[in-house]
C-alpha cells in the first residue's frame, strides 16, 4: 500500500478520517465508530488506484499529445504544481497550531527562496515544525491556567 501513498491520496484519506472522528465525537456508541472505520483501507485503495489510473492516462496523453501543442513551455503551467499543493493544504488547516505552522513556513520559504542549496526550504520546514510545537505548547499552557 505504500506504493500508492501520494499527497493526494493522503489528503483524501485523512480528510475522511477527520470526518469519522467528528462523527464519533458526536455519537455516544463505539459501534458507530467501528462501522465507519472498518472499511477505511478500501477507501485508501480506491483513492490510490483511481489516482494512479488518472496519472497513467495523463502521462500517456502528455507523451503523445504534448508534442502536438506548439510552445507548450510558454503557457505558464509551472504554477499548477504549487497551486495543487496549496489546494491540498488549506483544508487540512483545522487548528491554530496548524495554521501558525503553515503561515510561518510559507513566510520563511518566500524569504529564503534564493538561498543556496535550497536552504530556504529546509529553514521553512524547521520553522513550521517549531512554530507548530510552540503554538501547541502555548495553547496547552493557556488552558491549564
Amino acid at each position: 500500500m505504500a506504493f500508492g501513498l501520494t499527497d493526494e491520496t493522503f489528503a483524501v484519506v485523512s480528510s475522511h478520517s477527520a470526518k469519522i472522528q467528528n462523527m464519533h465525537q458526536q455519537q455516544s456508541t463505539a459501534d458507530h465508530y467501528l462501522l465507519t472505520n472498518q472499511y477505511q483501507h478500501w477507501l485508501y485503495l480506491g483513492s490510490m488506484f483511481t489516482l494512479y489510473f488518472c496519472w497513467q492516462i495523463a502521462t500517456f496523453l502528455g507523451l503523445y499529445l504534448g508534442q502536438t501543442l506548439p510552445a507548450i513551455d510558454q503557457l505558464g503551467l509551472e504554477i499548477a504544481m504549487p497551486i495543487t499543493f496549496i489546494g491540498l493544504l488549506i483544508p487540512q488547516l483545522r487548528s491554530t497550531p496548524m495554521l501558525a505552522a503553515a503561515v510561518s513556513a510559507a513566510i520563511v520559504a518566500i524569504i529564503g527562496q534564493q538561498w543556496a542549496h535550497q536552504l530556504g526550504l529546509i529553514a521553512a520546514a524547521v520553522t513550521g515544525v517549531l512554530m507548530g510545537i510552540s503554538t501547541t505548547k502555548l495553547l496547552e499552557d493557556k488552558q491549564r491556567v
